[in-house]
This record gives C-alpha cells, sequence and structure tokens, in this order.
C-alpha cells in the first residue's frame, strides 16, 4: 500500500501463500487479459528457498512454451 502511495500509482499485489517460486506469477499470468494497458512493470518476489525444489508441473509447462 505505501509503495502505490509513494508513486501516486495503483499497486497490486497478487502474493499467493504456499506459492513457493511462481504461484502468483502464474496465477497473474493466466489473468493478462484483466491487466490494465498502462501496465509497465511487474515485479517478482520469492523465496530463495524456493530455489532448491523442483519444478511444478505448471512450471515446466511454462517454460516448454518459451521459444
Amino acid at each position: 500500500e505505501r509503495l502505490g502511495i509513494g508513486l501516486g500509482r495503483e499497486v497490486w499485489n497478487m502474493s499467493l501463500d504456499g506459492g513457493q517460486f511462481s504461484g502468483a506469477l502464474l496465477v497473474a499470468l493466466k489473468q493478462r487479459e484483466q491487466w490494465p494497458k498502462s501496465l509497465k512493470l511487474v515485479i517478482w518476489e520469492f523465496s530463495e528457498n524456493a530455489l532448491s525444489l523442483p519444478l511444478t508441473a505448471d512450471e515446466q509447462a511454462l517454460l516448454a512454451r518459451i521459444p
């Protein structure tokens, strides 16, 4: 909330309890049509502990779509 006030802009918090490495990002990507056209920046923060976990099936599917 403070970031949005400081920037004078709307800031979405898409955090997800237990989202591990990419849970919240995968949910947000599925909702891209709802993102405002003015969106300019996505900040993705995750726990470094998640880096040692194996990729989930959703993460593997997303990576498979990247050229």
